[in-house]
């Protein structure tokens, strides 16, 4: 444990370590299965270097991604969350290396939504549900990709409900 924004965080070494959790293990099925038009997920993150990919998290069982949160190699945020349109999302702010950000996304069915540290970075129009998969969740890596998180991530959180700008 790594001193968090709020208490502990989790410190990842970009290579090897993360957190995964099945759908058994975390509360029983469909408890972290998108599946669905409402929902957000999010943590607040400091990355160790930039210039890299670092999942934040990700559900993806190796040929369909549900929904995946990253930093881009240009240091930008990303959302990946499949519907029937699969319409990309990335962010428009760069994140510096050695900071804490407060990273959100959010799907009401109608658009996928980034925020940084509260303020809305891009919206971008998609609809559909997002398709489920039956893999683990997890926090600071994409199973299939081998794509890692270096740095420090605190208070992760899915829920089953597009946040809106005050409740972020």
């Amino acid at each position: 444990a790594v001193t968090g924004v709020r208490g502990a965080g989790v410190s990842l070494d970009g290579s090897t370590q993360y957190l995964s959790c099945t759908d058994a293990a975390c509360g029983g099925t469909s408890k972290l299965d998108s599946g669905g038009t409402s929902w957000s997920l999010g943590a607040w993150i400091n990355r160790s270097v930039a210039g890299t990919t670092d999942v934040i998290m990700a559900k993806y069982d190796g040929s369909t991604t549900a929904y995946q949160l990253y930093v881009g190699s240009d240091n930008k945020v990303y959302f990946d969350a499949f519907t029937s349109a699969n319409v990309a999302t990335a962010g428009n702010t760069t994140l510096d290396a050695s900071r804490w950000y407060f990273v959100v996304a959010t799907y009401d069915g109608a658009n996928k939504k980034i925020y940084i540290n509260g303020n809305l970075d891009t919206s971008v129009a998609d609809t559909g549900n997002i398709d489920d998969v039956a893999s683990a969740f997890y926090i600071g890596y994409n199973n299939t990709a081998g794509t890692y998180f270096s740095g420090s991530i605190d208070e992760p959180f899915v829920t089953a409900k597009a946040l809106t700008a005050n409740e972020i």
